[in-house]
C-alpha cells in the first residue's frame, strides 16, 4: 500500500513518516491550540505587512512618475519659449500620454518586481522560522494559510514564489 506525498505528489510507502523524494513530512504535525493561534496571527500579519509594503511601492512609483512628468513639462515649456514656437500644446499632450503609457507598465513592474523581493527577503524567512520551530511541513502550513486568508488576500497570492527557483 502506498501513500501520496501532500509536498511533492510523490508516492511513499506506508510506513514511511517523511517522503524519499522531497523529505517533507507527510503525516501533518498535531498542533496545540496556543500554536494553531500563533500561525493564524502570524499569517494574518504577513498579509497586512505585504499589504503595506504594496502601497509603498504604488506611492513611491507614483512619485517618481509625477516627477519625471513635471521635469519634462517644464523642459517643453523652456524650449517652446526659446525656440518660439507655436505647437507647444501638442508636444504638451505628447509627452503627457507617453508618460501616462509608461507609467501603467512601470507601476506594475515596479509593483510585481518589489513585492517578490519583499515576500523573498521579510516574508519568507519568518514563514521558515515558525515552520521550522513547529516542525510544521511548509504544505500543512499553506493548508493553514489558505484556510486563512481569502482568495484575494495579498499574502494568498504570493505563496506560489517559494517553489520557483531563485535567481
Amino acid at each position: 500500500m502506498t501513500k501520496i506525498c501532500p509536498a511533492c505528489g510523490a508516492e511513499a510507502f506506508d510506513g514511511d513518516l517523511e517522503c524519499s523524494f522531497c523529505g517533507s513530512k507527510i503525516i501533518p504535525v498535531s498542533l496545540s491550540f496556543q500554536q494553531r493561534e500563533d500561525v493564524s496571527q502570524l499569517i494574518q500579519d504577513l498579509n497586512q505587512l505585504m499589504i503595506k509594503e504594496k502601497k509603498r511601492l504604488l506611492r513611491q512609483t507614483d512619485l517618481v512618475s509625477i516627477a519625471v512628468w513635471f521635469f519634462g513639462i517644464v523642459l517643453i515649456l523652456i524650449a517652446g519659449m526659446l525656440l518660439d514656437s507655436n505647437n507647444i500644446h501638442l508636444g504638451l499632450l505628447t509627452f503627457s500620454a507617453m508618460v501616462l503609457l509608461i507609467w501603467r507598465s512601470y507601476r506594475r513592474k515596479c509593483l510585481v518586481n518589489g513585492l517578490i523581493r519583499f515576500f523573498r527577503k521579510e516574508t519568507e524567512p519568518q514563514i521558515r522560522e515558525i515552520t521550522d520551530r513547529l516542525m510544521l511541513p511548509c504544505w500543512q502550513f499553506d493548508q493553514m494559510a489558505a484556510r486563512e486568508l481569502k482568495e484575494d488576500d495579498l499574502l494568498r497570492k504570493f505563496m506560489f514564489f517559494r517553489s520557483l527557483p531563485r535567481k
